[in-house]
This record gives structure tokens, C-alpha cells and sequence, in this order.
């Protein structure tokens, strides 16, 4: 399996943007594309569960090309209002870290 991780060194410098760009042009070359934003820090609430809002524009935009994408597996973790209070209180770096990994493996 093939990764490509997509950084920048602020918000909005268009990571989204190459994202859906690059899951359109490659869709055509791999018959299983995914992606995965593991943590978000904007986040909505659709189906019953916090998604980051980023994975909510990828998973849409994915549905009209007809990939189908996990929006769960998607945003593992939306870190909610005094979600880092609550962790420097109570580090669970493990579970945190095997949420991630679980969706991960589900790509």
C-alpha cells in the first residue's frame, strides 16, 4: 500500500484542496483510495458521531465520484473544548494512538 501524507506549516495553506485533488487523479490509476485526517480541531457532528469538518467535504465530494469512504475512519479524533486539559490531566496516549491506527488499517 502506497501513503502520501500531506503537511503544511499553517492552517489554510489549501491541504484539503491537494487532498481532493489527488484522490480524483489517482482514482483512475488505484482501485482503493482513502483518507485519513487523524486528528481535527474543527469539527461537525454527522451521523451520531464528531468528524472533523475537513473529512466531511472529502467524504461528499468522494460520493459523487463514486468512492466510497468511512467518515468515522476518516477523523478518528475531533479534539473537543478542553479536550487538552483533560489529557494533561490524564495522558491515554495508547488509546488514543490505537484509535488512529484502527482506522488507519481500515484503508
Amino acid at each position: 500500500m502506497k501513503k502520501v501524507f500531506i503537511a503544511a506549516t499553517k492552517q489554510n495553506d489549501g491541504k484539503t484542496t491537494i487532498s481532493l485533488g489527488l484522490i480524483f487523479a489517482l482514482q483512475e490509476k488505484f482501485k482503493k483510495i482513502g483518507f485519513i485526517k487523524p486528528i481535527g480541531q474543527r469539527y461537525l457532528e454527522e451521523e451520531g458521531i464528531k468528524v472533523d469538518e475537513d473529512s466531511v467535504l472529502i467524504e461528499r465530494a468522494c460520493e459523487v465520484c463514486g468512492i466510497k469512504c468511512g467518515l468515522k475512519d476518516m477523523s478518528p479524533i475531533a479534539v473537543e473544548r478542553g479536550f487538552t486539559e483533560k489529557y494533561i490531566d490524564k495522558p491515554n496516549k495508547k488509546a488514543i494512538t490505537t484509535h488512529i491506527l484502527e482506522s488507519f488499517i481500515y484503508f
